[in-house]
């Protein structure tokens, strides 16, 4: 592995992981201090030589210090719905950490009384020399200006976000042509609505929520109740929730454990990593993979009785397996994840989830289903409506989706 050297007080510093490196570089700018990664939870080491030899000691990370945290910037929106953005609403996070602030609040908004509710990037864990957790808030990317919003799921509403579109400029016209941040992996950034809907530090945004009729009260409650159906751990505003098929998450292969949940209709389910990238789930004790991140999508394969299956969309870092484990991977994992292509085992498709009944991959088959025949049935209507309206206006004139059936063409046509 190749070793970043930097030199701080008269000595060198190497840091273990190069990846986290290119994260600090990207984000906090060259690194000049070995307290720097240390706040990042990036462990350091400290080559000195003394009697000719070289000595190698790990330096402990740094308790939380609010001084080492980024710039906080105070937001008040006036709105998260998208379609009443104006120019107001326009905020440049780049190198902060954000703030929405309660409109109504009076005096000095705080997250204790519930008139602010804190949006960072991203939230790192590192193990103080006590041995104590703590966390460090990571700053959005550079260029980082645009719109906050709601993403609404009509057909999972569970699964709806609070996401960031990054525009051109202020102009709320931009909006639709803008895209939505991603995280340093490559998936969507988001706060789902189920971390929203329970954390005390998401109160201001509950309220917008409601006021803008966005999501309704009974929604809430919903995800209140959901919420213990997984492992309260895993609510959090990074936690990965999918609601429909196509909807693009991340995997981080580096632990079996993770924050990626498929919304049900009475219960979150685990999308667990022991039982997607294992095929033999008694090597689970020994975790194969050393490293590997994917960019993922759940998407139907099959004509008969289509399945559902792992979609890789990208390989953000390549998959390792650990050092001596058996020389033949098939034994105990399945194929080697491709850009492009569905995960398989043995050279064919892998189902993650059929309509087998009575099973939990069964109930999330069967929800996952209902869901797509629901979305492509309001596509179809959109698309018959915007048909009628250019016979009306160009009579006489005919394309392809006047040929073939409006659903056909949808699929053809357009990405889940």
């Amino acid at each position: 592995m190749v070793q970043h050297l930097f030199e701080s007080g008269g000595r060198l510093w190497t840091l273990r992981n190069p990846r986290i490196w290119a994260t600090i570089q990207r984000y906090n700018g060259p690194c000049k201090s070995p307290w720097e990664p240390a706040r990042l939870g990036v462990r350091c080491r400290q080559l000195s030589t003394e009697g000719g030899q070289q000595r190698v000691s790990h330096i402990p990370p740094l308790k939380h210090d609010n001084r080492a945290q980024p710039r906080a910037l105070r937001m008040k929106l006036n709105t998260l719905d998208p379609r009443r953005l104006a120019s107001r609403d326009f905020v440049d996070v780049s190198g902060k950490t954000g703030f929405v602030v309660d409109r109504k609040a009076k005096g000095t908004p705080s997250l204790k009384d519930g008139t602010l509710s804190n949006i960072n990037y991203d939230r790192r864990r590192f193990r103080t020399e006590d041995g104590e957790h703590v966390f460090h808030d990571m700053p959005f990317p550079a260029n980082t200006h645009g719109y906050v919003y709601y993403r609404a799921r009509p057909h999972a509403e569970v699964a709806g976000s609070l996401r960031f579109r990054v525009t051109q400029g202020r102009d709320p016209q931009f909006f639709q042509h803008g895209e939505d941040l991603l995280t340093v992996y490559g998936s969507p950034w988001q706060i789902p609505l189920v971390a929203i809907a329970t954390s005390a530090r998401c109160v201001v945004l509950r309220k917008m929520l409601e006021e803008d009729g966005l999501v309704t009260p009974e929604a809430l409650e919903q995800c209140k109740r959901l919420a213990p159906t997984a492992d309260p751990i895993l609510i959090s505003p990074q936690t990965q929730i999918v609601g429909e098929v196509g909807d693009p998450f991340h995997v981080n292969l580096r632990s079996p454990r993770g924050r990626t949940l498929i919304a049900g209709d009475n219960s979150f389910y685990h999308l667990l990593r022991k039982d997607v990238f294992l095929s033999n789930l008694r090597m689970y004790a020994d975790w194969p993979y050393e490293s590997g991140v994917l960019v993922c999508q759940l998407e139907f394969f099959g004509d008969v009785s289509p399945s559902i299956g792992l979609r890789i969309l990208s390989i953000a870092q390549p998959v390792r397996l650990r050092t001596g484990m058996p020389e033949d991977p098939s034994m105990y994992t399945v194929d080697e994840p491709r850009e492009g292509e569905l995960l398989s085992l043995a050279g064919v498709p892998l189902p993650i989830f059929n309509n087998k009944r009575g099973t939990a991959g069964g109930a999330i088959h069967a929800i996952l289903v209902r869901r797509n025949f629901l979305r492509l049935q309001a596509s179809e209507e959109d698309l018959e409506s915007t048909r009628e309206a250019r016979r009306l206006h160009h009579p006489g004139q005919e394309d392809e989706r006047d040929s073939i059936s409006i659903a056909t063409w949808h699929n053809n046509h357009t990405s889940s």
